[in-house]
């Protein structure tokens, strides 16, 4: 008995950490490796046996009935369902095949390792949300998937529209996350409901219909339906086997994974979340089916045509018709993955092979058969006049512009979202320019506050930082639980944040993130419980060193290569990719990544906040995503883009 269970557990251990090791490897052979391309191929086919092996042990023993429905690994706790086996397994054999496909494919480019390390990495990510069934878990995978996507997004750094691609299909991202974390906080701090295995107790509780709205509007985000659909076909500057994988097969159909593991356990959807789901999921059917007419590109074709099948699953999945919404779901990941990995040769064949001179044949001689006259497509001959026989009708004339024009959701979303708080944002600079008077005119009589160089102004927001974390410490009010300091502090931290999105000059921006969650973390300060109160400093002390670590980091950056405070991209990962890694950790873990221990920390201090008030613990999550989007764009700013001409730095040399 005891060996049997060991073997379940040794089994399903390598199932999911499998990916996990293979990324480690991938890294020791990129920082190690001279002839990389040999040693990778070496590393894939092994690690690509092992996963097949690993396959198809794993569905042999759960066809026996070997392996149990729940599993604990660890402490945390993994489900084996029939649809989690199912979505693993195509996600395996899928990722196989994109790796040997990759190979040839991107064997000329400088960052063919990096890709490989990144994919290892999603699978890893999509192991933990297929297969877990802890909110913990689940939300590290979820998070790490979408991180992964908008690195191989920028995977072409060199080129500022995929960076900057990659920084609005990150800000996208974040707002389905801060839906998916809302709604996790609510079950886990209010309705005491931990897994996935528990979620059965939702129908009976208020606000199930928020909730499911919320999980809803989160896989909207993930899946790319409308409004949340603008980011969707500028997420396509990545190499094609990354836009295969992402948005062809595997991270597009997550949201759909979810949903229907929501409903599984908590039953069918009524109510405004199925209004929400199946108006939302019509609109974006149309919506796709009208662009993918208009676009002229191969991949955006793809990729419209992708969100309309999505949509038609999302229609299954809230009209209960499970089995057909899982049947094509994976029917339609493997289509989409090799409609990808074909777009590339399809566009060379038809501008060097004539691949569709018989097509455009007959298009031509059924233009000459109509006698000069273009017929609208499909459903569109109802917008012509006289059932569509003319193609000149006034409405049909519009749907074909807005067509074009995306039905203006870039409108949309910069003058609804954007403009608004970058206006609030020019109510704190206001307030900024203030503070900012009244230093330079203390400064008059201070000599060492006189910025007078780039490195003493570096300094001097530094030691602001500094007298900031000392104040908990040095006022000791944490027997007092106080609304008012928490909003305030918040406040204060949102204000700061809002002053990075408009602020262009690099260094205030970064310290203004620093400042900014500095007085986020000390929010919790006001509604600590005596109880905690030694979790709240071991919290705020490992925040104050990350952040002093990376400020530390940045001033040595912009010194030693004398850095324009201007908004540029300097290339430093060619430089010191070690330090690179170094930065891109301590950003994760001042911002609480699941995995790290701040993240454990944030969920103590968090359901504390809520027995002060459920709207301050929303909107600290509200600011900690928009933290982590501005995060991502200063470390674009300083590791991504093309190097300049600087020397190569060492951890040696600091």
């Amino acid at each position: 008995m005891r060996v049997e269970i060991f073997s379940e557990h040794f089994m399903m251990s390598l199932a999911l950490f499998l990916p996990f090791l293979q990324a480690l490897v991938q890294l020791c052979v990129i920082a190690i490796s001279s002839s990389l391309y040999v040693r990778l191929k070496r590393v894939n086919l092994f690690f690509g046996v092992s996963s097949g092996s690993v396959l198809a042990a794993v569905l042999l023993f759960w066809e026996r009935g070997s392996l149990p429905q729940e599993l604990s690994l660890f402490n945390f706790q993994f489900a084996l369902t029939n649809m989690g086996l199912i979505f693993w397994s195509v996600k395996t054999v899928i990722l196989c095949l994109a790796e040997i496909f990759s190979l040839r494919y991107l064997f000329q480019e400088p960052g063919m390792g990096k890709f490989y390390f990144v994919i290892s990495l999603f699978s890893f990510s999509l192991n933990l949300v297929f297969l877990s069934d802890s909110f913990t878990l689940f939300t590290l995978g979820w998070e790490l998937m979408g991180l992964t996507s908008v690195i191989l997004i920028a995977f072409f750094d060199r080129r500022r529209a995929a960076v900057e691609r990659s920084f609005l299909t990150f800000l996208f991202y974040k707002m389905g996350d801060f839906f998916l974390l809302t709604a996790l906080f609510y079950l886990t701090n209010i309705a005491s409901i931990h897994s996935f295995g528990e979620v059965e107790r939702l129908a009976q509780m208020k606000g199930a219909s928020l909730i499911l709205c919320l999980f809803v509007l989160a896989t909207f985000v993930k899946s790319g339906l409308l409004p949340f659909s603008f980011w969707l076909p500028r997420a396509m500057e990545g190499p094609t086997p990354s836009s295969a994988l992402f948005y062809g097969a595997l991270s597009s159909h997550a949201g759909l994974f979810l949903l229907m593991r929501i409903l599984d356990a908590g039953g069918q959807m009524t109510g405004m979340p199925l209004i929400l789901l199946l108006g939302g999921a019509m609109l974006t059917a149309l919506f796709a089916y009208l662009m993918a007419l208009t676009r002229s590109d191969i991949k955006s074709q793809i990729v419209y045509s992708t969100l309309c099948q999505i949509s038609v699953i999302f229609i299954e999945i809230g009209c209960g018709l499970k089995m057909l919404a899982l049947v094509h779901s994976i029917l339609h990941m493997v289509l989409r993955f090799f409609q990808f990995l074909l777009a590339p040769s399809a566009i060379y064949l038809a501008h060097e092979k004539d691949f569709l001179g018989g097509a455009l044949k007959s298009g031509h001689s059924e233009h000459e058969a109509t006698g000069g006259e273009v017929r609208p497509l499909g459903i569109l001959r109802i917008f012509g006049p006289r059932g569509g026989d003319r193609f000149n009708g006034p409405l049909l004339h519009w749907v074909w512009w807005l067509s074009l024009h995306e039905f203006c959701l870039k409108i949309f979303w910069r003058q609804v979202v954007l403009e608004p708080l970058l206006r609030l944002g020019q109510s704190f600079q206001i307030v900024q320019r203030w503070v900012r008077y009244g230093v330079v005119r203390f400064s008059r009589w201070t000599v060492f506050l006189r910025p007078t160089t780039p490195l003493r102004k570096d300094m001097i927001q530094f030691f602001f930082f500094l007298i900031m974390i000392s104040l908990p410490v040095v006022t000791e009010g944490h027997i007092t639980v106080s609304f008012v300091g928490v909003l305030l502090c918040q406040g204060v931290a949102l204000g700061f944040s809002l002053l990075s999105i408009q602020e262009k000059r690099l260094s205030r921006s970064f310290f203004n993130l620093i400042f900014s969650g500095t007085f986020l973390t000390m929010s919790y300060y006001y509604a600590i419980v005596p109880g905690h109160i030694q979790i709240f400093y071991a919290h705020f002390f490992a925040s104050a060193f990350g952040f002093s670590m990376l400020a530390g980091l940045f001033i040595f950056f912009r010194n030693a290569f004398d850095l324009p405070d201007g908004h540029d991209f300097f290339g430093l990962n060619r430089i010191s990719p070690i330090l690179s890694g170094v930065f891109s950790v301590l950003i994760l873990f001042v911002l609480g990544f699941p995995g790290f221990s701040t993240y454990f920390s944030f969920e103590l201090l968090s359901a504390d906040l809520s027995s002060v008030s459920a709207f301050a613990t929303i909107s600290g999550l509200a600011i900690l995503n928009v933290n982590a989007y501005l995060w991502f764009n200063i470390y674009a700013r300083l590791f991504w883009g093309a190097a300049h001409d600087f020397q190569a730095v060492h951890i040696s040399d600091l």
